[in-house]
């Protein structure tokens, strides 16, 4: 795809817009990230086409551990979800639960079952992008930005950021607040104890692994770029 630049110079006749013959008389620049290429023809015309960004990725570069460790950042928060889903689900059919009874508002009921759950898989799995191609190169479907290089820094920036937030999150709810409730809970509703907090146990192993696989990240990343 080409794109006319506006440094057309014509004497005494309009500018020649076809595209056909680019292959005589032009010079061609770029750079070696993949940059935009600029190809001028004979009659002056200065046309720039836009190239993506070269694919760098190296499998070979990822090893095993790295796919086990982001593999288990998923499974961590599995149970959690699954135990979540279940109770959930279960209380707003049976109404059985006074932890969520019936009257429940819509919008309450449909970030516990749908919005809660998706978020925390959807985040659970951008660990990939630490070890998979998307992580190097945004997808090309992404309106802006896809096709575009993730710079070194901004991947290991949002690794860490993650891991850091997820630390403070677990430090906040269970050591500062003691494991109470934001709210007042509902009548004949207890506070959760170790049969609820054995399923979100296995999370603690997601901030670890995540620094873990930012600094893998970062060493993969430096050696395909040399």
């Amino acid at each position: 795809m080409f794109r006319v630049a506006t440094n057309c110079v014509s004497r005494g006749h309009a500018p020649d817009h076809t595209h056909g013959s680019l292959a005589r008389g032009r010079r061609i620049t770029g750079d070696r990230d993949g940059g935009a290429l600029a190809g001028r023809n004979r009659g002056g015309m200065t046309l720039v086409r836009e190239r993506r960004a070269p694919d760098r990725f190296r499998p070979d570069l990822v090893p095993t551990w790295a796919k086990v460790a982001a593999w288990t950042v998923l499974a961590s928060v599995l149970p959690s979800v699954t135990w979540r889903l279940t109770m959930s689900i279960n209380a707003l059919l049976n109404g059985d639960n006074p932890c969520m009874p019936p009257d429940l508002p819509i919008g309450e009921q449909i970030y516990i079952v749908a919005v809660l759950p998706t978020f925390q898989i959807g985040l659970a799995s951008l660990t990939f992008g630490l070890i998979q191609r998307w992580g190097e190169v945004l997808p090309r479907w992404l309106p802006v930005v896809g096709g575009r290089r993730v710079p070194i820094s901004f991947g290991v920036a949002a690794a860490v950021g993650g891991a850091l937030a997820i630390t403070a999150l677990i430090v906040w709810s269970q050591l500062l607040q003691g494991g109470q409730p934001t709210r007042p809970l509902p009548e004949g509703c207890s506070k959760p104890g170790w049969d609820v907090l054995r399923w979100y146990l296995p999370m603690l192993l997601w901030p670890p692994l995540l620094i873990l696989l930012a600094g893998h990240y970062r060493h993969r990343r430096r050696r395909e770029e040399r």
